[in-house]
């Protein structure tokens, strides 16, 4: 108790599982994580302020279990073409390298033909009209693709990058019943197993659950969509097909 006078240490990991066990919220806890997700979107932000007036296009990669959380993508300034990283990393401000746990320059476009995302919006081609967004990387096989709602598809859908370009997606499966609204589309370009948590902000994808056992009645699920934008609900049932919230 606060101003009892008596000494207080964090809780182990072990301390720390034994109190959520009787939980129907199964909890994970991550033993050597550097730091906590709020420390490291607490480093996501300050770097997003300091980058805003020091470059002209870059994108910041969340992963918390990075040294220092996260990952500072910077496009270099067409006059520093040639230029040493050393160099480079003079236009930085003095924060960015204490808070980053990297920091990559690329000679060109951040969000390009290389690779498309989960979280990015999707559009009907030849429509601006109706939107919607991109979910995870998914394959089958040698098959690769990104999933989105079931109600999107079945439809000629263009992927559009932050950058403003566009890439066809073509349809290979989906369904939009009482029994789900999923859909997955392939594309030309990498399928990066990323999301984008807002507008330009990525993040690595570093845990999943495999089946509907690992899921629970009461837990909170949150999720980014380009219409939608943070939105988060609760599970009330579970069934062999869909998960509903």
């Amino acid at each position: 108790m606060a101003g009892s006078g008596e000494n207080h240490r964090n809780p182990s990991a072990t301390e720390v599982a034994e109190y959520f066990s009787d939980s129907a919220i199964t909890v994970t806890v991550q033993r050597d994580a550097p730091r906590s997700e709020q420390q490291t979107l607490s480093n996501q932000q300050a770097i997003r302020e300091a980058l805003e007036d020091a470059v002209d296009e870059y994108s910041v990669i969340v992963n918390p279990r990075e040294p220092k959380g996260v990952l500072v993508a910077v496009r270099i300034p067409l006059n520093m073409a040639g230029a040493t990283s050393e160099q480079l990393d003079q236009l930085l401000p003095a924060l960015i390298a204490d808070k980053s746990a990297a920091i990559a320059w690329h000679d060109g476009p951040l969000s390009g033909k290389d690779d498309v995302y989960g979280g990015a919006q999707i559009e009907v081609r030849n429509s601006d009209q109706k939107k919607c967004t991109t979910g995870f990387a998914v394959t089958t096989g040698k098959v690769t693709g990104l999933v989105t709602a079931g109600h999107c598809s079945d439809v000629d859908l263009d992927y559009r990058a932050p950058d403003g370009d566009k890439y066809e997606m073509t349809f290979v499966e989906g369904r939009d019943d009482d029994s789900g609204d999923f859909a997955w589309y392939t594309t030309d370009e990498v399928e990066d197993n990323r999301i984008y948590t807002d507008v330009d902000e990525l993040r690595e994808i570093t845990s999943r659950v495999d089946n509907f056992d690992e899921m629970h009645v009461g837990w909170v699920v949150c999720k980014y969509g380009r219409k939608t934008f943070h939105t988060c609900d609760t599970i009330y049932s579970l069934d062999k097909t869909t998960t509903r919230y």
